[in-house]
């Protein structure tokens, strides 16, 4: 009876082992994030997770000046502490953010005024900032996408201030150096779009080419070969902006987002990639 008793608790709750103590709570349950020490309030910020905290970093109170602050939430303690600013990057918000293992890395994005191909790399054991090069980046940019390969860091797409963008480049953190991408076959330029990383490529679907002009195309780039091939368009989906996209292991799935018809959709796909 003791150990059926045990597994039924077990069933239902979760624990969460606190600095002064053991709480419990009921599984399916919300928990509130302490707000001691928490950023500032924010919007269209940046987080990644390092497999023990949450970083937040950048965005903005809904509109300039942004911020180049940030801060760490443990959920193990229920806990904030700061981030340095000491060399961070400028102020911005639209920008993107990657988890190497062991780095923050923060790129691009738009200050205010201007759109940026500036960024920085972030030391959570250290709490310290690096700078990165700018020798050979890509053009300035915000509404991009990044993603990390395992050792690079791809941005591609987005909007410079003027136009839509179909360029990118890969950012190596161990030389501090950038590497341009092939345009050959790219997909059309565009802003506002989705990325996954399905293991070994990179795939690009969705966004706009101007927020008049929803797309449902995209295009799957290797790292390896710096080359582009088109993906399948059987044109099931509506073509859409700001959604969501997940890689599963085999398939990319698609969700929400908005088009010049729905200003939100309750739509979505699953496009199937085996190479």
């Amino acid at each position: 009876m003791k150990a059926y008793l045990l597994k039924s608790i077990k069933s239902i709750t979760h624990c969460l082992l606190l600095v002064s103590s053991l709480t419990c709570y009921a599984k399916e349950s919300w928990v509130i994030v302490s707000n001691v020490n928490a950023p500032k309030a924010r919007t269209l910020h940046t987080t990644v997770w390092t497999r023990e905290r949450m970083i937040v970093w950048g965005g903005g109170p809904g509109n300039v000046p942004f911020f180049n602050t940030g801060g760490m939430y443990d959920p193990s303690a229920d806990a904030w502490n700061p981030i340095s600013v000491q060399n961070a990057p400028g102020t911005r918000s639209f920008h993107t953010a990657v988890w190497t293992g062991n780095r923050m890395i923060v790129w691009g994005g738009y200050n205010g005024k201007n759109t940026l191909n500036t960024g920085g790399t972030y030391d959570p054991i250290t709490n310290t900032w690096s700078p990165m090069s700018i020798q050979n980046a890509p053009e300035t940019r915000s509404f991009h996408t990044a993603v990390w390969t395992g050792n690079r860091m791809i941005v591609w797409g987005g909007y410079n201030g003027k136009n839509t963008l179909n360029t990118g480049g890969m950012y190596d953190p161990i030389t501090n150096t950038w590497s341009p991408i092939s345009i050959q076959n790219a997909p059309k330029a565009r802003g506002a779009s989705t990325v996954v990383w399905t293991g070994d490529r990179m795939i690009i679907w969705g966004g706009h080419n101007t927020p008049s002009s929803p797309l449902r195309s995209g295009g799957i780039y290797d790292p390896a070969t710096d080359t582009w091939e088109s993906m399948a368009n059987y044109n099931l989906l509506e073509p859409r902006s700001n959604h969501t996209a997940v890689w599963i292991g085999d398939r990319m799935i698609i969700w929400g987002g908005q088009n010049t018809t729905s200003p939100s959709l309750n739509s979505g796909g699953m496009y199937i990639y085996n190479n």
